[in-house]
């Protein structure tokens, strides 16, 4: 597990916690949790969506971290070469960094922003932090996969 300092004294940064989703894993995948839309691990209960079967995104590691004294988890995954990291943020609400652009998707309201050649997405699930982020991934795929509720399987 990795701590990582340097937030605000009010806890950790949205920039922060989109750079533990440009980390390596450090633990095997996630498994779904039995034929669900999800899979069987979490953050203060709010667990991670299965993609595989609707959008052909694979999960192939994770790992867990503290960031200014909060838990974190981060799951990945690959399609076609391609990775992202989905980090959930236990606690309170990150802020969103000025300048992040508001779309509303699915009835989900996400900001995006860009940050070291990767697309940030950020939104709420559960009242806690999700951050969703890639390096050559377009900003509409990872809007689509954070939005994605699977027919009510995915809690909000």
């Amino acid at each position: 597990m990795l701590a990582l300092p340097g937030g605000t004294p009010g806890g950790p940064t949205l920039v922060q916690a989109a750079g533990l989703t440009a980390l390596p894993p450090t633990t095997s995948p996630p498994g779904r949790a039995d034929g669900s839309k999800l899979l069987d691990t979490a953050v203060d209960g709010v667990a991670y969506p299965y993609w595989g079967d609707s959008f052909a995104w694979e999960t192939t590691g994770a790992r867990r971290d503290r960031l200014d004294g909060r838990d974190t988890a981060t799951v990945f995954y690959e399609k076609n070469g391609r990775r992202i990291g989905y980090t959930i943020v236990s606690g309170r609400a990150l802020t969103t960094p000025a300048g992040a652009r508001t779309t509303v998707l699915n009835g989900v309201q996400l900001r995006s922003f860009t940050r070291g050649g990767r697309t940030v997405v950020t939104w709420l699930r559960s009242g806690h932090t999700c951050v969703l982020a890639g390096a050559n991934v377009p900003a509409p795929v990872l809007l689509k996969l954070a939005a994605w509720k699977g027919k009510g399987g995915v809690p909000f």
